[in-house]
């Protein structure tokens, strides 16, 4: 079984456009990376509800002044699968839109979970380009698609240093969406850290991951107002793990 055999995704489509045609011209496209991270594979039954996912939000572009689009993708609490979410969303859209460049970055500055499921936590990443200790250009982690790039948490986590460096990381992400078409950015979970996506507001837009069976309405309901609060754009909603106990012919009948 593959790397993400054991996740189940949900997405419905509400009618989107197509996404515009237009191509972007990106000057400034960064150098190879000679680090390569941990190959990933996705279950084949998951490939379809990520290429609806991806068709929807594709067509969202909100007037923001940069070049590429940035997402977020949140949640409320630990174990609701939003990291292997941005994961495996990477890898099947770098998949299907080859003409694109993407880059996935792990902004889980207090937990990394992105980078030990890609084999990078022992590399440099976002916690050492905030503190000067390394340039974003040399956090590049190559993969096996050449138009995917992931940039790791790095070390050591910059914890309590954080909200001093909110500018900093919204100076990041803009640089990263000059240079790529799509940026995706696995986030902490909002329940612990509320404040951490103030940074990215007008910037991005936020995915919500919800796990099926754990997570309960009123937690949902924190998650989507702190996104509010934080005045992020709520592209979609996306549940988790769902079981479904009808067949599966009688979805396609109806």
């Amino acid at each position: 079984m593959g790397l993400f055999s054991q996740a189940s995704l949900k997405a419905q489509p509400l009618g989107f456009d197509e996404p515009p045609s237009d191509e972007i011209d990106f000057d400034d496209a960064p150098v190879p990376p000679a680090t390569v991270a941990r190959e990933m594979t996705i279950a084949a039954e998951l490939e379809g509800s990520l290429d609806v996912l991806w068709a929807r939000l594709r067509s969202r572009r909100i007037n923001n002044g940069i070049q590429g689009q940035v997402f977020t993708i949140a949640h409320w609490e630990k174990h609701e699968g939003a990291t292997t979410l941005a994961a495996a969303l990477a890898q099947r859209v770098a998949q299907v839109d080859a003409a694109c460049s993407f880059c996935l970055v792990d902004f889980d500055l207090f937990g990394g979970g992105l980078s030990f499921l890609t084999g990078l936590e022992s590399e440099p990443g976002i916690s050492n380009v905030l503190l000067g200790q390394a340039a974003l250009e040399a956090t590049y982690a190559g993969t096996s698609l050449p138009n995917l790039s992931i940039i790791p948490a790095g070390y050591p986590t910059i914890g309590r240093h954080v909200a001093q460096l909110y500018d900093r990381c919204k100076e990041i992400c803009e640089i990263l969406a000059d240079q790529f078409h799509y940026v995706i950015l696995d986030m902490p979970c909002l329940r612990k850290h509320p404040n951490f996506a103030f940074w990215a507001s007008g910037l991005a837009q936020a995915v919500l991951v919800v796990r099926a069976g754990q997570a309960r309405r009123p937690a949902v309901a924190k998650a989507l107002g702190t996104l509010q609060l934080m005045r992020l754009d709520v592209a979609g909603v996306v549940l988790n793990a769902r079981e479904y106990y009808v067949p599966k012919w009688l979805y396609a009948r109806t």
